[in-house]
């Protein structure tokens, strides 16, 4: 088997308080050798061929929101294969996450917003009776502390 690909990320400020990350993978991913020929230059199991995400987050710089953010962002990935045979796949899915953040000094209070829109998603598996659901919508709260 082999894995060839590539990856690109960027990331910068749009406005001195407003940055942007993207990503973009590429992977093909193949079986190169083995017993069974139809196997042969298929892409690999749970390999998606094609990945890509990206995240904006904006900061309040002053006044009365001052620390006060938000970041949306979204993730894609592409069909996966469950098994070599090709017959059964994993769709593909793309995924919208929100935060919102508010920072006083070293401390900082976050609230993300995973799969906002609920979207049903596999995030791995073997075949259709061993699949592994993504997480559903949810809210996570953190607080940080940086030293």
């Amino acid at each position: 088997e082999r894995s060839k690909g590539i990856e690109f990320d960027i990331q910068g400020q749009i406005l001195p308080h407003w940055s942007v990350i993207a990503s973009y993978a590429y992977n093909d991913a193949k079986i190169t050798e083995g017993g069974n020929n139809e196997e042969l230059n298929r892409q690999k199991p749970n390999a998606p061929q094609n990945t890509a995400n990206i995240w904006t987050r904006f900061s309040i710089p002053s006044g009365k929101a001052k620390g006060l953010g938000i970041g949306v962002g979204a993730n894609y990935v592409d069909k996966r294969n469950l098994s070599l045979n090709q017959n059964q796949t994993i769709p593909s899915y793309s995924l919208l996450n929100a935060a919102l953040y508010y920072t006083i000094g070293k401390v900082q209070l976050q609230a993300n917003f995973n799969n906002i829109t609920n979207k049903t998603h596999w995030v791995g598996g073997y075949d259709y009776i061993r699949l592994f659901p993504g997480a559903p919508r949810n809210l996570l709260f953190t607080l940080g502390y940086t030293f």
